[in-house]
């Protein structure tokens, strides 16, 4: 389905459209075909163009990405300006109400690809819904558990990092030792 999508895009009437497709690969496997000419404000992505390779991007999954590829597709020719960031663009209705799951992922792909003009869209988004709200409502808006919380704060909850967790590496750590003299004992062994 995307793959056609880039292919129609690449034969529509507007700008001249470089014929070079380049092969993108997803989190989720999913192999998408993207003229290089939609990819120009992914400044992260570019220098990683290679003939005839597919490209895997990172943390990112398909659906994210045909969200990111709309919105670079849409705003292809924009001039930007990060002073003068709006939300009241028409082409953007779609973005504005998705989920905020889906708009914190698509915010680590923005950071990603570097795309500069949807990561300052995205920003602003997400600021204007924590707009107004509490520090426990946002926690809970973005399903963030104890970030920044103190042992104080988190009370009974159990906020991960305390002197515990140091301990439980600590005690890792010298398994991992352990575990290397063993082999090295196991090498002397067999070299003998």
């Amino acid at each position: 389905m995307l793959t056609e999508q880039a292919a129609d895009s690449s034969t529509s009437s507007g700008p001249a459209v470089s014929s070079k497709v380049v092969m993108l690969e997803t989190t989720d496997r999913s192999q998408i075909a993207v003229p290089t000419s939609d990819l120009m404000a992914c400044t992260e992505l570019l220098p990683l163009i290679k003939p005839n390779e597919v490209i895997k991007v990172p943390h990112i999954s398909s659906q994210i990405f045909s969200m990111v590829l709309a919105y670079l597709r849409h705003h292809k020719g924009d001039t930007f300006d990060a002073t003068n960031v709006t939300l009241e663009d028409a082409r953007d209705a779609e973005m504005i109400n998705m989920n905020n799951n889906d708009l914190l992922q698509m915010t680590m792909a923005a950071d990603i690809l570097g795309t500069e003009q949807l990561m300052a869209f995205l920003n602003k988004l997400m600021g204007k819904r924590m707009e107004g709200k509490t520090e426990d409502e946002i926690r809970s808006m973005f399903d963030i558990a104890s970030i920044g919380k103190t042992d104080e704060d988190a009370g009974a909850e159990g906020v991960e990092g305390g002197d515990e967790d140091y301990e439980e590496m600590d005690d890792d750590e010298e398994e991992e030792e352990g575990d290397v003299m063993d082999t090295d004992e196991k090498v002397d062994e067999v070299a003998k």
